[in-house]
């Protein structure tokens, strides 16, 4: 069972279908009655929890391979196995469908985890609400946001990110710029991403493209550096919008506070020229 714990947690991002594999073919090697076997320092109920840890490790690494067969059969092992499912394995499902466009097998986990009297947790939540948006449905996100509300939970930077992205597949900046003023309201502190989702969307519309001075204003009073990805997002949206003057304007203010540019955004800046 360590064997199998030492092999899984060591995948990452860059594993490949061949590591997940091995892993799988061991823990069946390994079998369900040696793996849910006790250590000299463990009970029961806190190997139980470590071997379902173990399992979300796996799916997790079919997340990062966006390989929903390989997901599917990991999932099918845990009931063989005779491992507890909790919200936390539901969002990594939900959180995999969403990636893959499936948005559908999104709506039957959640009914079906609500059906089993699963409690969501505000990661699930947060799983659900971006794979909404990712795949464009932003009634649906609402709806999911409004019953996290009505649960008690409060959206945090990662779910009104999800939500911003969403504005941003929807071509509605005015709104990124109400859930951004929400943010502020509740004291929620944004990160860098989050800026940057917003910085992107507001500096491609004409209407919204002078509040850009104001959240770079507020990204320094929060402390947070803009990156490469702040001034390459802000140069391109620019140009895209067809206002080269108002993009080397930008370059030459951005460069004055220090901020670094990357190949692609000169290469944009000088073909909008």
């Amino acid at each position: 069972r360590y064997t199998c714990s030492t092999i899984v947690k060591g995948m990452h991002a860059g594993c490949t279908t061949s590591d997940i594999d091995r892993a799988i073919q061991l823990i069946e090697e390994v079998g369900a009655e040696k793996l849910h076997e006790p250590g000299r320092v463990t009970t029961q109920k806190g190997n139980d929890k470590l071997v379902e840890v173990l399992f979300n490790t796996l799916l997790d690494a079919c997340v990062a391979v966006h390989d929903l067969d390989r997901l599917g059969k990991v999932f099918g092992m845990m009931a063989t196995f005779s491992v507890a499912v909790s919200a936390v394995t539901l969002g990594t499902m939900i959180k995999a469908f969403g990636q893959c466009g499936r948005l559908n097998l999104c709506h039957e986990t959640w009914n079906s985890m609500l059906a089993a009297d699963v409690r969501p947790t505000i990661v699930t939540y947060g799983c659900y609400i971006d794979a909404c948006t990712r795949n464009h449905d932003m009634k649906a996100a609402d709806r999911v946001l409004a019953q996290m509300v009505e649960s008690g939970l409060q959206p945090n930077v990662v779910i009104y990110t999800s939500l911003v992205r969403g504005c941003a597949h929807a071509r509605d900046p005015a709104r990124a710029l109400r859930l951004y003023e929400d943010m502020r309201a509740a004291n929620i502190p944004l990160n860098r991403m989050s800026f940057n989702t917003l910085l992107d969307i507001v500096a491609r519309t004409p209407e919204t493209v002078a509040r850009v001075h104001d959240l770079l204003r507020d990204m320094r009073a929060d402390n947070i550096e803009a990156d490469v990805v702040t001034c390459s997002v802000l140069v391109k949206a620019s140009c895209e919008s067809g206002d080269a003057k108002h993009a080397i304007s930008l370059f030459r203010e951005l460069r004055k506070h220090g901020m670094a540019f990357d190949e692609v955004a000169f290469n944009t800046l000088m073909l909008a020229c």
